[in-house]
């Protein structure tokens, strides 16, 4: 993790990763030889966009919101060892990489959420049922997941197109 950064434009993003953005910086050492300085690499962004809202997942494994009112990144909370995210219509994903576990939230009439339930939630909800996952996508209203031993499992309108575990 990363030592909190002082947010002199209160733009969400910390004052030493104003000017990364994802953009090369000829300027700082680059050890790692990925086209990012080394003072950014914690700043750099995995992005994602569902119907009126957008994730971003940061390297230090937290996970950001914005739109659907909100014009500046929002830290989603109880998430900070992301490696992977996914947006569908109006819910999001989280892989997380301690536990190689689910977490979704949003809306939750088809059971996009993964919870057992069509009760929408504004915080991440783990998906029950589902672990050792390696890779997510989600599609309007459902979602997929990849274990690590190949085998998927889907939940909410994607349920349909498998006899996965998760609901």
């Amino acid at each position: 993790a990363n030592p909190p950064q002082e947010d002199e434009d209160g733009d969400g993003v910390g004052s030493a990763c104003d000017n990364c953005r994802g953009a090369v910086n000829p300027g700082q050492e680059d050890l790692d030889s990925d086209g990012l300085g080394d003072a950014c690499e914690a700043c750099a962004l995995t992005v994602d966009s569902g119907l009126i809202h957008s994730l971003g997942l940061r390297a230090d494994g937290t996970v950001w919101t914005w739109g659907d009112g909100a014009s500046t990144p929002i830290q989603v909370p109880g998430i900070v060892d992301a490696e992977a995210i996914a947006t569908g219509r109006d819910f999001a994903l989280a892989l997380r990489s301690s536990t190689g576990t689910v977490v979704a939230w949003g809306e939750n009439d088809k059971g996009q959420l993964g919870d057992g339930t069509t009760t929408p939630s504004a915080v991440p909800v783990d998906v029950v049922g589902l672990g050792d996952v390696r890779a997510i996508a989600a599609g309007r209203t459902g979602s997929l997941a990849i274990r690590d031993d190949g085998s998927a499992a889907a939940w909410g309108s994607a349920y349909q197109l498998l006899s996965g575990e998760v609901q």
